[in-house]
């Protein structure tokens, strides 16, 4: 069913083309280029940070996602299926200092590289001279359900927000709650909750936003 999703809109689009601005059109365009990627995770990614250009225009900040995608929907829409290695693999790409190298061509989709603890989960983050961290380990100091996904505040002042998964079932004090927060698939964050002894077995996505 997936497959067929991103050719029926293509096919809609060109019916009717009046009807849609630019960015709707870079946005089809863009889902094209999805449909080739074999791995169903990676090609729902791909479907998020597709629509970046519709995000742009109405002033949303871009999907986790988005970056990891850009240097693949530049590239001739695949006449074949792509795997996901491929399709993040930038054509000029040059590691980062620090970044973990034993990934080799997976670099691009596993963003395990360490940076100081305080710039873990922002876009610019860069290996620092000090102590340098691959994970965030701390107990909440918040959480909210704003919209039904959570926003988390940690001991530690970072914020954080879902943005993917079903909603946890927290009750207790926020301070009973310990997170960790490891890097995921394709520049993405995965957030894990224990509660003393208790350990979430869920992943949840989210994104650093302070």
């Amino acid at each position: 069913m997936r497959a067929v999703i991103p050719f029926a809109i293509v096919a809609w689009a060109g019916c009717c083309t009046t009807a849609l601005s630019d960015p709707r059109g870079d946005v089809l365009s863009r889902l094209s280029h999805c449909n080739a990627l074999v791995d169903s995770r990676a090609w729902l990614d791909c479907y998020y940070a597709a629509a970046q250009p519709q995000r742009a225009v109405l002033g949303l900040p871009p999907a986790p996602q988005a970056p990891a995608f850009e240097s693949f929907f530049v590239r001739p829409i695949p006449s074949g299926p792509v795997e996901p290695a491929v399709a993040m693999a930038p054509s000029t790409a040059t590691p980062p200092a620090g970044r973990n190298e034993d990934s080799g061509g997976l670099f691009s989709m596993f963003d395990s590289y360490k940076v100081p603890a305080e710039q873990f989960g922002l876009v610019n983050a860069r290996p620092g001279a000090g102590p340098n961290v691959d994970r965030v380990v701390d107990r909440l100091s918040s959480y909210s359900f704003p919209g039904g996904l959570f926003t988390v505040t940690l001991a530690n002042g970072q914020v954080w927000r879902q943005t993917a998964g079903p909603r946890p079932n927290w009750r207790g004090a926020p301070a009973n709650y310990t997170v960790t927060i490891t890097h995921g698939a394709m520049r993405t964050f995965n957030l894990r909750v224990q509660e003393g002894p208790n350990v979430d077995s869920t992943f949840y996505k989210v994104a650093r936003i302070h």
